[in-house]
């Protein structure tokens, strides 16, 4: 079965996700979305979350599907060690 997962922790894992391949800062993040950077913050945090339309903005503005970008973002960066066949 799937694991579920948070809206919390895809928005913080997008925030991560967009500052380690250098595609936007914390600071760019908020910018595009006319928040405040402590807003940014907090969602790294987990603390609050992006709103549906937040993350369609981000993914505009990158020029990437929102699906595609949601799932480049919460797709683990090494596969598992020991999965078996």
């Amino acid at each position: 079965m799937p694991r579920k997962t948070s809206f919390s922790a895809i928005s913080s894992s997008l925030v991560r996700y967009l500052a380690d391949r250098d595609m936007l800062s914390q600071s760019e993040i908020a910018a595009v979305l006319s928040v405040d950077k402590s807003f940014i913050s907090r969602i790294a945090s987990r603390e609050r979350e992006f709103s549906p339309t937040q993350m369609q903005q981000l993914a505009d503005h990158l020029g990437v599907p929102l699906g595609v970008l949601m799932l480049d973002a919460t797709r683990p960066s090494k596969p598992p060690t020991g999965e078996r066949k």
